[in-house]
């Protein structure tokens, strides 16, 4: 029988491996565990658990709450830039009324991608524990680009509001 020790630390993210860096691992004193692998007769590795995380521990009502807000979170990004269409149809229909369907979808089309594009540089950030100030800013200016929407009578002004602020307030959302 042949053994080969692994150590945990080839298996660490790079989130974790930032935070190692940082003196936050969250493995603790568990961070230079081993497993041990066998191989048996036959050739079949068996593993020999150096950590043990035992069950998922129930969150109560403060895992509960996390659930509620990133729903709230989905519902205020993706569920405003998934109902592009019904926006579209009354900036057709009634105030942009004189521009061509296509000209009008970059505004949806712009918005959409702004969900995406600002999240990497966010999620790091977010990765790195700065969560509160940025989601905080993030959600005031959305709420704030739903109110200008309102207000909005030209081309320009909903491609800058609805497309270019809200779309990158959702992303860092």
């Amino acid at each position: 029988m042949s053994e080969k020790l692994l150590n945990t630390e080839d298996f660490i993210d790079s989130a974790s491996e930032d935070r190692k860096l940082e003196g936050l691992n969250y493995l603790g004193n568990h961070l230079e565990s081993q497993t041990k692998v066998t191989t048996g007769d036959k050739g079949q590795a068996s593993h020999e658990p150096g950590i043990d995380f035992g069950e998922a521990p129930d969150g109560g009502l403060r895992a509960w709450l996390v659930v509620v807000g990133v729903t709230l979170v989905i519902f205020s990004t993706f569920g405003v830039a998934n109902s592009w269409g019904v926006f579209q149809a009354y900036y057709e229909e009634n105030l942009l009324s004189n521009l061509s369907p296509s000209t009008i979808s970059w505004i949806g089309s712009v918005q959409y991608a702004l969900v995406y594009l600002p999240a990497l540089a966010a999620g790091r950030l977010f990765d790195l524990g700065y969560f509160k100030i940025p989601c905080f800013a993030a959600s005031c200016v959305a709420v704030a680009c739903m109110f200008l929407t309102a207000e909005c009578t030209q081309y320009w002004q909903f491609f800058l509001v609805q497309g270019l602020v809200a779309g990158m307030s959702s992303g860092i959302m």
